[in-house]
């Protein structure tokens, strides 16, 4: 949480401001989809394609916590079949990858 103490300079405020400016803007948001189906992922890809939605799709548990950690996520769609490792375990190792892990989606069926 950012705060300004008591006596600030008019530059302290300004950057402040700016910075309030800068997260209040609108930008484009980022979700990760896990699926060791290239064509299942593709089918998740665009059913979800929107113009401020950037997705990010990988196959397998390890790329997706290398995704984590290069980039940050506002949310992870995590399908049934992912390869190297079980959907629960990777979400596991989502959540214990950083203190606030993106909202996780563990998708059962067909898009």
């Amino acid at each position: 949480m950012t705060y300004l103490e008591k006596s600030v300079s008019n530059e302290s405020l300004a950057d402040a401001f700016t910075t309030i400016e800068e997260s209040a803007q609108k930008r484009v948001k980022k979700l990760l989809v896990v699926c060791a189906d290239e064509g299942m992922r593709e089918s998740i890809a665009q059913s979800l394609g929107a113009q401020d939605l950037e997705i990010v799709a990988v196959s397998a548990g390890a790329h997706a916590l290398e995704a984590m950690k290069q980039q940050d996520l506002d949310g992870i769609v995590v399908h049934q079949k992912i390869e190297d490792t079980s959907p629960l375990q990777l979400v596991d190792e989502i959540q214990a990858c950083r203190p606030y892990a993106p909202p996780v989606i563990l998708m059962t069926s067909e898009a």
